[in-house]
């Protein structure tokens, strides 16, 4: 079923996370929300191009347009969480954005079902990660609310669209637009383990 083989990849991410979870300090933590800020800059725009490119299949178009209003303003929780350490975003997009942002670009008409497998998974880390580790890492490096909005919100809201992607993968039946969720799954799952990795070596 093509929501299982998408909710192993989104546990494999989340499994990364518990592994940076465990090793990242407060300067990883803050180099994660500069990256979270750049990587969530242009959301609105993104999933607004997607939500028009999939306009061959309006049940899909219309869920990215939900999305894009929902996302477009998530950079601004990122970047008050920085504000909170009396530091702002870089000036430059770490490269492993660059990485994300091109292939989501890189996807024309043709392949637009490709965003449902990417968004799956972005969408459905959150529900695969250990509560209990992210509380033990808010207490081990002194975090609170005022400076953990951005990940706050995002557990809560991914669950939500989580459940919205699942539904649309759940009434997609032919083998070939599997087969492309599929193979844009597989994709998004590596680049966004490369993007939270990096965090740890500073790329």
């Amino acid at each position: 079923m093509l929501t299982n083989r998408l909710d192993n990849l989104a546990l494999t991410a989340a499994k990364e996370i518990h592994r940076l979870l465990d090793l990242s300090t407060l300067e990883h933590y803050t180099s994660f929300l500069n990256t979270m800020y750049h990587y969530t800059l242009h959301s609105g725009d993104q999933l607004s191009i997607a939500g028009e490119l999939l306009s061959d299949h309006p049940k899909y178009s219309t869920l990215f347009k939900t999305l894009s209003t929902e996302e477009e303003s998530h950079y601004r929780l990122a970047q008050k969480d920085l504000f909170f350490f009396n530091e702002k975003p870089t000036d430059s997009m770490p490269l492993p954005v660059l990485r994300m942002e091109a292939f989501w670009k890189s996807i024309k008409k043709p392949e637009s079902l490709s965003y449902i497998g990417i968004m799956y998974i972005l969408e459905n880390i959150a529900k695969h990660i250990d509560t209990a580790k992210i509380a033990d890492f808010f207490t081990r490096l002194q975090l609170n609310k005022k400076n953990t909005r951005f990940i706050s919100v995002h557990l809560h809201e991914d669950d939500r669209h989580g459940k919205l992607l699942e539904l649309a993968c759940q009434s997609v039946t032919n083998p070939s637009e599997i087969d492309l969720i599929l193979s844009a799954g597989q994709k998004a799952c590596s680049l966004w383990m490369d993007m939270h990795s990096s965090i740890l070596t500073k790329e």
